[in-house]
């Protein structure tokens, strides 16, 4: 009876995996490894990377999120476009920014 419950367990962690996973984003995203600056009030720059891109944001990687206020320009270093984006979501090393509606178009 104890190796039914496991399977059981292992079932319904499999089930919760996968319902964790499934993306809700309105715009497929692509991967990719771009420089790129982050500028606060025009007066602080922080480096970072866009590790992934869609019409509607980006996924960055910087040394840390901590002190990278919930708006900013975000400069994209190989195109040399500028966007006005705000955080979605935040983690230590990786922040999710979604394109203000002034660049969405």
């Amino acid at each position: 009876m104890a190796s039914f419950n496991i399977i059981n367990m292992a079932k319904k962690m499999s089930e919760d995996t996968t319902e964790a996973t499934i993306e809700h984003r309105r715009a497929p995203r692509s991967r990719t490894l771009q420089g790129a600056k982050i500028i606060v009030d025009n007066t602080s720059i922080y480096d970072c990377v866009i590790k992934s891109r869609s019409d509607t944001g980006f996924g960055l990687k910087l040394g840390s999120s901590l002190g990278i206020p919930d708006e900013f320009v975000l400069v994209d270093a190989k195109q040399g476009e500028k966007y006005d984006v705000k955080v979605v979501w935040r983690r230590r090393t990786m922040l999710g920014v979604q394109k203000r509606l002034s660049d969405a178009a």
